[in-house]
């Protein structure tokens, strides 16, 4: 029973594995200055509208661009969540993924993801 239990956990743990972060940086990734500014400006202007809505048809959603950043927020037709946590997603992969001063990447939870891309 022991290796049924512990198969189980390895089994759920590599599920788990596949949502969350993938850096994804390059020399054609946009600068780190830019990636920051673009995230940080976003964050600034729509701290008070409580949620980030992704309405577009092809599931993604251009939040932000500046300089050689964007941003998006993918997920569902008509979903939303919470300004904060996109935000935080966002952070995720500035914080995580900067290379040879670029950043650029994907972070992954429950059916949405946020992106930082050549713009």
């Amino acid at each position: 029973m022991k290796f049924c239990t512990t198969a189980l956990v390895f089994s759920s743990l590599s599920i788990g594995a596949l949502a969350g972060r993938t850096c994804q940086t390059s020399g054609g990734s946009p600068t780190a200055n830019d990636a920051n500014w673009v995230e940080a400006y976003w964050h600034t202007a729509n701290l008070n509208a409580g949620n980030v809505y992704q309405n577009s048809p092809t599931g993604c959603s251009t939040l932000n661009t500046f300089g050689t950043a964007s941003i998006n927020f993918c997920g569902p037709q008509g979903s939303s969540q919470p300004v904060s946590v996109v935000s935080a997603h966002l952070v995720e992969i500035l914080q995580n993924c900067e290379s040879d001063g670029r950043i650029g990447g994907r972070n992954e939870w429950d059916s949405y993801h946020a992106d930082v891309f050549h713009s």
